[in-house]
């Protein structure tokens, strides 16, 4: 049962992760990924919290972690982009016309494009570049 649980948890967090990573992105967070520079914000709601972190270089890759805490239950996420992944990453952003966001609260919101989100997602998806723990 808590194994079925902890799937169910796991799930619903790896989707909402989806959601929100792909559809939106601050300002001050996309001009530090550009740089992979230090840059941390934290999101909290009724039942979770999230933490993302922008640690900086590490032997030629970006350190993007992301730590979500909900229930009893805490999921990590840790990527290690590379040069080019962030470039592809930022450049999606600018190549996009300014019609298809809608600013507000300090955040960009994607409105009729998908391909930042399927960059986005690919990353999270690929083991070679990001790393999920459940605790």
């Amino acid at each position: 049962m808590k194994k079925a649980a902890i799937i169910l948890l796991a799930s619903t967090i790896l989707a909402g992760l989806a959601a929100n990573s792909s559809n939106y992105f601050s300002k001050n967070f996309l001009n530090r990924l550009s740089t992979c520079s230090y840059y941390s914000e934290t999101v909290g709601a009724r039942d979770y919290t999230s933490k993302s972190e922008i640690s900086g270089w590490d032997n030629d890759k970006c350190v993007y972690k992301n730590e979500i805490h909900q229930a009893n239950m805490t999921y990590t996420l840790e990527c290690r982009f590379s040069r080019e992944q962030i470039e592809k990453l930022v450049n999606t952003v600018s190549a996009e016309s300014n019609t298809q966001y809608v600013f507000k609260d300090n955040s960009i919101k994607l409105k009729n494009s998908d391909t930042l989100a399927k960059i986005w997602n690919s990353y999270l998806h690929d083991k070679t570049i990001c790393v999920r723990k459940f605790m």
